[in-house]
């Protein structure tokens, strides 16, 4: 796993698989990133597998950063393997997935107030995040906001 920075955010990059005897790497560079108080973007986007024990720790990782007061972006391939776990367990909308790094680094429009644990808009409705989901009419993958 390589850790880099982008638009005052610590970015994991994965690739490869991620399974039962790789989830232990992501929590260990995740306590790094509490150490240092910091938003994190994990790029998942060169993933070839997931399984269901991957799976379930990136909704744990998801709500125990949440819980510390930090955003937690994960990037995945429209098309790739991850995404299409996530949509066949039906859990995108528990996640704030990106579909690249530069979406995931964006700034926030003026409009929204930056909460740390979401992007909270002033009528204090948490913003739904841009999700990767399969396009209506099943027509292929697409980026679209929930």
């Amino acid at each position: 796993m390589r850790r880099s920075e982008a638009g005052g955010r610590v970015i994991l990059h994965m690739e490869g698989e991620f399974d039962l005897f790789s989830v232990p790497a992501l929590e260990a560079a995740l306590r790094e990133c509490g150490a240092d108080e910091r938003d994190v973007v994990v790029d998942m986007s060169e993933v070839r597998f997931i399984d269901s024990s991957g799976l379930r720790s990136v909704l744990v990782l998801q709500n125990e950063w949440y819980a510390k007061g930090f955003s937690l972006v994960w990037i995945v391939a429209p098309r790739g393997p991850v995404t299409r776990l996530i949509e066949m367990m039906g859990i995108a909308d528990q996640l704030d997935l990106r579909a690249s790094l530069e979406e995931a680094v964006r700034p926030s429009s003026s409009r929204e107030i930056q909460a740390s644990s979401g992007t909270i808009h002033p009528h204090g409705v948490r913003a739904q995040s841009p999700v990767v989901r399969r396009s209506p009419g099943g027509g292929g993958y697409r980026d679209r906001t929930s």
